[in-house]
């Protein structure tokens, strides 16, 4: 009978000390390299601490402090019908019908719509509108993100 047992033991043994010795990440470096990771990317959110009624920290999603207030591209009409399209993606996803709070202009020249929902969390939907060749406009409406208020 062969004591498999101590030869799987032995590695982990072997390993733990160099375990032990490794700089352990502190939640603000976490938080510092999230954040860049989110400029870098033109991202308009950002990351933010929160601390738990049991004293542990959470990340969560906010939007920037520096994102500017911007009137659509869209007419009237058009921001009805966006809306109303933005109302069944809501509708799809199982939330109830949504209002929208408020339009950001993003610097790469996506407009984000904000989405009044119930609880906590925001819905932000980015739009790229581009211009068609017969002076229309090109929609894409890019996947929604939630994020805390």
């Amino acid at each position: 009978m062969r004591p498999a047992g101590i030869f799987l033991l032995l590695p982990a043994l072997l390993l733990a000390p160099a375990a032990c010795n490794q700089p352990v990440a502190r939640p603000d470096d976490s938080l510092a390299a999230a954040n860049r990771k989110e400029e870098a990317e033109n991202s308009p959110f950002r990351w933010r601490a929160l601390r738990t009624s049991r004293g542990d920290a959470i990340l969560v999603r906010v939007l920037a402090d520096n994102l500017p207030n911007a009137a659509t591209r869209f007419t009237p009409e058009q921001q009805q019908q966006m809306f109303a399209a933005l109302a069944r993606l809501e509708a799809a996803k199982g939330r109830p019908a949504p209002e929208t709070i408020n339009v950001k202009a993003l610097a790469d020249g996506r407009e984000l719509w904000l989405l009044k929902t119930l609880g906590p969390d925001g819905v932000a939907y980015p739009i790229a509108i581009t211009p068609a060749e017969n002076g229309a406009l090109n929609v894409r409406i890019e996947d929604p993100v939630l994020y805390q208020k």
